[in-house]
């Protein structure tokens, strides 16, 4: 008997044994953590502490983790060949990286904290190659990659650079399963951060532990929730996408039963669920309270300007965003719609009362006219504030000449005063621009000149609840976040872009091009939608680069290009960068056309060429408004007008801010009210209104409802030269 049971275990063991060798073996999760922060150079405040809870976390949900805090040179090699020595077929692994990074010939790199960068050359030898390290990931055959780069800082060596581009580069030929995200787009640049953590890993770390969301949408939650509290200046990026799904915390049905028992058991763990438990009772309990707020807010009977500083201040504590549930965003929006009502309702019926709101401290003029202040915002200093000031004069001139023809309203006479202010065409110095012309009582705002400024400006305006009217940002993005306080009179980049593709395949007959843009927002924007035109009328893209928008010295991308010997060159930036791209293209023989948008249009193209000759009808560009027919001679004559008053010509947008001023004075007309959210409800409802850049209409946006674009050539000398109009 004992022999027959010592033979049958002995055959059940075997048995277990094989079917144990027959089960595929279970993906390990092995995640590389770097952390680079104690730069020579340009140290940086949070890509150490970034690391510690990236690591802290992925620990959580079952991941053996590498971490290195301020990787140095001499560490790069043993770094990646250790981590992927580790990696067997099929497992699952993941990358994060914190700290400096930056592209050189299209390539990114990751600099060493003691990285000695003097200029191009130097970077492979003190950086780790980010491609590299994805061709190690895909040798090793893991079955997930996926790379997070929070390392989309400055350039600290931007200026032993021959072409100093900003942030990172797209990686066109990553392996195949291979899954990148950026803190922010292809060469641009996300901020350092205030708090403990950046602002792109503060919103990883909430969305990471989600269960049984897969990694793609998870990500593309970070980047709506990055965009959000950057209020647009920061965005996201992905590239690339994964061969299955991927979760760092899977769905409970995602684990599959054992097929064979084990012969031990220590006992089940449950503490990563009681902590989570935690956490979602600690998230609950906290969208109570705001519901508690939310209910209290609607309760309160004050008056209408008391209800509105009511919700304000509810929207002023309620930003954190709760990572289990969308209630919170629903309240956000309800609170929204209630202070905009709020707003409405506390405009005053009387004359005086009107006045008193906009009025400044010291009260009516002593010439017993009202003052009325209309606000202007563009870049007066920098590389392009020879366009600023030309917006600035445009406005400046509506203004002497509304004042020349007396306007009344509300049965007072006004006078009206332009405020100004220099928003150096950045971002952040937009809104605080924004802020400062608001605190003067402006009624409206013109601008700001480019799309960078005036997106993010824009929701300080909407805040204040006055009107901004841009005369020359195209961005599509400016007129589509739901504002009402948002106008613009020139057409949009998607318009106008594409129109000139077409123009540029059907009528100028061009078959292969080139496209470089300037990493901005406009730049962008305008070479995307000329892109998809010119494609879709047959032509071919033979290669696109990009430069930053100070850059001067373009050799490296056209030496790239005219390899490939484009017939057009399309460039989306402005002219302060399209100058010496012109000159540099005619000392190398590249014979192609540039074209461009409207910020190349300026008088000032060929002086900052210096002097290159653009040859008859080879520079091209568009200007948004229709100049033909009836609308021709309004535009000469404002143009004669403009270089009475200021000694100089017209460079691009004058006439458009000089319309925006006198469209925001017709809407106080209609209204017979200078109170702003009266006034802006009338500029809403404009409709046939002419102007020195043709008719104005707005749609439901605060778009043109009739747009179009003239398109410029230009002549021996630097003449520009009208050449078509398109809508």
């Amino acid at each position: 008997m004992s022999s027959i049971l010592a033979s049958h275990r002995l055959l059940v063991g075997l048995g277990l044994l094989l079917l144990l060798q027959a089960l595929p073996a279970q993906a390990a999760r092995l995640a590389l953590v770097i952390g680079n922060a104690a730069y020579a150079d340009s140290p940086l405040r949070n890509p150490v502490n970034d690391a510690r809870a990236v690591e802290a976390k992925l620990q959580q949900l079952g991941f053996t983790v590498h971490k290195v805090e301020n990787l140095k040179r001499a560490q790069i090699g043993r770094t990646v060949s250790g981590f992927a020595s580790r990696i067997r077929p099929g497992d699952d692994v993941v990358v994060f990286y914190a700290g400096h990074g930056l592209q050189v010939r299209g390539v990114n790199y990751l600099p060493a904290v003691d990285a000695e960068i003097q200029n191009e050359d130097d970077v492979p030898l003190n950086s780790l190659n980010v491609g590299s390290l994805l061709e190690r990931l895909d040798e090793a055959k893991a079955g997930v990659k996926l790379l997070i780069l929070d390392a989309c800082r400055n350039n600290p060596y931007a200026r032993g650079f021959r072409s100093a581009s900003r942030g990172l580069a797209r990686v066109a030929d990553a392996p195949g399963g291979t899954l990148m995200h950026f803190a922010t787009r292809p060469g641009s640049v996300a901020a350092d951060g205030s708090g403990a953590n950046g602002l792109y890993t503060t919103e990883l770390l909430k969305a990471i532990d989600l269960p049984g969301v897969p990694v793609e949408l998870m990500l593309k939650r970070v980047a709506a929730a990055v965009e959000r509290v950057s209020q647009g200046q920061q965005e996201p990026w992905g590239e690339g996408s994964l061969k299955g799904d991927f979760y760092f915390r899977p769905p409970s049905s995602a684990t599959a039963p054992a097929l064979v028992p084990p012969t031990a058991s220590t006992g089940i763990s449950l503490e990563d669920l009681q902590r989570e438990e935690a956490s979602r009772q600690a998230w609950n309990g906290w969208q109570q309270r705001m519901k508690a707020d939310f209910d209290k807010t609607t309760g309160f009977s004050g008056s209408s300007d008391l209800q509105a500083m009511a919700w304000d201040r509810f929207l002023g504590l309620w930003t954190e965003d709760n990572p289990i549930s969308r209630e919170d965003d629903d309240l956000r929006q309800q609170a929204r719609q209630r202070l905009d009502a709020a707003r409405r309702l506390a405009a005053p019926s009387g004359p005086s009362s009107q006045v008193a709101m906009i009025t400044p401290p010291v009260g009516s003029l002593s010439t017993g006219k009202t003052l009325v202040r209309i606000g202007h915002v563009g870049p007066t200093s920098g590389a392009i504030a020879h366009l600023g000031l030309d917006n600035e004069n445009g406005a400046r001139l509506a203004i002497e000449e509304a004042n020349a023809a007396g306007v009344r309203i509300g049965g007072r006479e006004l006078r009206f005063e332009l405020v100004t202010d220099d928003d150096g065409a950045d971002p952040k110095s937009g809104v605080e621009a924004a802020r400062r012309v608001v605190a003067q009582g402006v009624v409206g705002v013109v601008g700001h000149l480019n799309s960078g400024t005036s997106i993010p400006a824009s929701a300080v305006y909407q805040q204040a609840g006055i009107a901004q009217i841009s005369p020359s940002a195209t961005n599509p993005k400016l007129t589509r976040q739901g504002f009402r306080t948002t106008f613009r009179l020139i057409t949009d980049d998607q318009h106008a872009s594409e129109a000139f593709g077409r123009y540029a395949v059907q009528q100028l007959g061009a078959r292969k091009i080139a496209l470089i843009d300037d990493r901005t927002a406009y730049g962008v924007g305008v070479v995307d939608a000329f892109e998809r035109a010119v494609k879709a009328a047959g032509a071919e893209v033979v290669g696109r680069e990009f430069t930053n928008d100070p850059a001067t010295d373009h050799t490296a991308i056209l030496t790239s290009l005219k390899a490939r010997r484009p017939d057009v060159v399309f460039f989306g930036g402005m002219d302060s960068v399209a100058g010496p791209l012109l000159r540099q293209m005619r000392q190398m023989g590249i014979d192609a056309r540039l074209l461009g948008g409207d910020g190349i249009c300026s008088g000032e193209l060929v002086k900052l060429a210096g002097g290159a000759d653009p040859v008859d009808g080879r520079v091209l560009c568009y200007e948004s408004g229709g100049v033909d027919g009836e609308f021709t001679a309004p535009m000469v004559d404002f143009k004669r007008r403009y270089k009475a008053r200021f000694g100089m010509d017209v460079q691009i947008y004058a006439p458009y801010t000089y319309d925006a001023v006198r469209v925001l004075i017709d809407a106080m007309r209609r209204a017979d009210s200078i109170e702003p959210a009266r006034v802006l409800q009338a500029l809403a409802r404009t409709t046939g209104y002419k102007g020195v850049t043709g008719p104005i209409a707005f749609d439901d946006k605060g778009d043109l409802v009739r747009a179009s674009l003239t398109l410029y050539g230009f002549r021996r000398g630097g003449e520009r030269q009208a050449q078509a109009v398109l809508h």
